[in-house]
């Protein structure tokens, strides 16, 4: 279940340190951190922010070509890349409640909560 990973603790322990690894470039000009739920919720607005943050022109295909953009640029030894083709969705929100029982969610939630998931708002 938590391919490549062995369990969740080692699943959660290299997510933790990604993103601490991330939250340490805030503050330089060429970096930035979106949230995924900021990119599902208001996909449109998020990528003509993250084209502007590139200097790259917004096109308003990109919200349908993503998908095969993705799939010619991912090599096959990048595994953790498979799914980057899908459609940008909202996850399930019942997920996390049908994968974990309570004390596995509270467990969890009291090994993620201390990360401050901030982001860096981009500049229109």
């Amino acid at each position: 279940m938590w391919k490549p990973y062995n369990d969740v603790d080692t699943a959660m322990d290299k997510w933790m340190r990604a993103i601490a690894a991330s939250q340490k470039h805030l503050d330089k000009p060429n970096h930035v951190m979106v949230k995924y739920e900021d990119l599902v919720e208001d996909t449109q607005n998020q990528l003509v922010k993250l084209c502007n943050f590139m200097d790259v022109e917004f096109e308003e295909n990109m919200l349908s070509t993503y998908g095969e953009t993705a799939s010619n640029v991912s090599l096959q030894r990048e595994h953790w890349k498979k799914d980057v083709s899908r459609k940008i969705e909202k996850a399930s929100s019942t997920k996390f409640e049908r994968l974990f029982d309570e004390s596995q969610r509270e467990y969890i939630l009291e090994k993620v909560t201390p990360m401050n998931l901030k982001s860096k708002e981009i500049n229109n």
